[in-house]
């Protein structure tokens, strides 16, 4: 379910108070998100539908700059550890260390909430991260979905953790080691679950795309290929994912619109293709670290490595939002005191458990 919600208000300080809405497009192959002059384009994929929204603010009522989550970790002059780095440090956090209290299972999983204090795991280490939930990119509620349990199947989803500043981060919060019978037993039903964890079904890649990281997976055109043609293709066009990409079915979609204190609509994609005429529009989209080999020249920075091809040109297609939401019952004539458009991204069944279910 892929879901649209129109708000009156919303608590999460990375959305920008909205002056006034700017009807824009729905339309298709391809996600991203990308600022655009004083607004913001938002996108999110549906499969073969993609639903932008141009928003307008005053620039007055920006409280937070466009910061990536890795900022908000660190202070901005702090050096940032490269990927080599980034192995190396792979290796040694959350092995055991000489001299630290040792915890069993049965108690970790005791230290639940701010009362009790909040401890995870990670392979040998056991780390109180009460201090830091309210810090965490990610928003509380998702790192205490982890909470007296291991942070392991949640990194395996959100691979970004794998960045050697996370694991110095992590290591600050240890408090302990995790008994050693406890850390087999776990990775003995890790191994025996089944599957071939998160990123098993990834799609076919063209072999010419340049990968800057496999999992997830992010790729760039080479630069000759990318100024060839006007129009990106869809096989070349610069990937940028966070999480494994979702396997959906057409013919189960549905796109949820929903507006608070009225009703809730729910749209298939062959409603999207047959209901509303359709409209396109070319579009350039460019990923913000485009170019960051050369940021990092000038100064370090943090985030993943990119030349110069994170950036592609594409034909959107699809039904205007504006009339998807008309279908809705909301116009610019009835929106009253809403102010904000919430996109809810689809989840597979093992995004789902990675975020209520330990596995160990």
């Amino acid at each position: 379910m892929f879901r649209l919600r129109f708000l009156r208000s919303f608590a999460r300080s990375s959305l920008q108070t909205i002056s006034r809405p700017q009807w824009s497009y729905l339309s298709s192959s391809g996600s991203s998100s990308s600022r655009v002059k004083n607004g913001v384009l938002l996108t999110a994929a549906l499969g073969g539908a993609v639903l932008t929204a141009d928003f307008l603010w005053d620039q007055s009522s920006r409280t937070e700059s466009w910061s990536s989550c890795e900022d908000r970790l660190r202070p901005r002059s702090q050096v940032v550890q490269c990927d080599a780095e980034a192995r190396t440090s792979a290796h040694s956090v959350g092995q055991p260390r000489p001299g630290l209290k040792e915890f069993g299972d049965e108690e970790i999983a005791r230290h639940r909430s701010k009362e009790t204090r909040i401890w995870v795991t990670y392979k040998h280490g056991v780390y109180d991260i009460t201090d830091f939930v309210d810090m965490h990119p990610g928003g509380a509620e998702r790192i205490m979905m982890a909470a007296g349990s291991s942070i392991e199947p949640f990194w395996e989803m959100y691979s970004q953790h794998a960045e050697g500043f996370v694991y110095d981060l992590l290591e600050e919060y240890r408090i302990g080691n995790r008994n050693p019978k406890d850390v087999e037993r776990a990775s003995f039903r890790r191994k025996n679950t089944g599957g071939g964890g998160p990123y098993e079904n990834e799609p076919e890649r063209h072999p010419a795309l340049l990968v800057r990281s496999a999992k997830p997976f992010n790729a760039e055109p080479p630069l000759e290929l990318l100024g060839e043609n006007p129009i990106t293709p869809n096989e070349l066009f610069y990937v940028r994912n966070h999480l494994p990409v979702p396997v959906v079915d057409p013919d189960s979609f549905r796109l949820e619109v929903c507006i608070e204190g009225r009703n809730c609509v729910q749209l298939s994609l062959e409603d999207l293709r047959t209901k509303f005429e359709k409209h396109s529009v070319t579009a350039t989209i460019q990923c913000a670290g485009n170019r960051r080999n050369e940021m990092t020249e000038l100064r370090p920075v943090k985030g993943g490595f990119w030349d110069v091809g994170a950036i592609s040109t594409a034909e959107w297609s699809g039904a205007r939002m504006s009339e998807v939401m008309k279908f809705a019952g909301l116009s610019e004539s009835n929106v009253g005191n809403l102010k904000h458009l919430q996109f809810e991204g689809w989840r597979s069944p093992l995004q789902r458990f990675a975020e209520f279910h330990s596995l160990t």
